[in-house]
């Protein structure tokens, strides 16, 4: 094998192992400690006027709440720094969230949620949170 082809076959490989080995979720934790949520941003990449304005995250995606020792599921879009997020099977119940300049969230009752982690990893989450 010419050692182009090798270079070639190397780059595939790892593109192709990015590709599905990185999911990225967003973890924030309400100051209480008793709230959790997680942003899971869509698959399908960021859209091209996002990406001028300098955003790198993608403006749709699933997100898990949990409140209490309940486990509330949705999707999520975001609109220049507000989050809406519309739990499942009900359209009309919309939670909205303010980005803040320390990349924290701001409720809308004025909790504030901390940026906890960000993590590039296995994409579990549709066994875990049967999505």
């Amino acid at each position: 094998m010419t050692r182009r082809v090798q270079v070639w076959l190397i780059a595939a490989t790892f593109v192709a192992t990015l590709a599905g080995c990185g999911g990225r979720i967003d973890v924030y934790d309400k100051a209480d400690g008793n709230q959790m949520l997680e942003l899971m941003p869509a698959e399908e990449g960021v859209p091209w006027r996002e990406f001028f304005k300098g955003s790198r995250q993608p403006a749709t995606g699933e997100f898990v709440l949990h409140q209490d020792q309940q486990v509330s599921k949705g999707r999520f879009s975001k609109s220049e720094n507000t989050y809406t997020l519309s739990l499942d099977g009900t359209e009309s119940t919309k939670i909205k969230f303010d980005v803040l300049s320390d990349y924290s969230l701001r409720d809308e009752h004025g909790g504030i949620w901390q940026h906890k982690t960000h993590d590039v990893g296995v994409r579990l989450r549709k066994t875990v949170w049967g999505g």
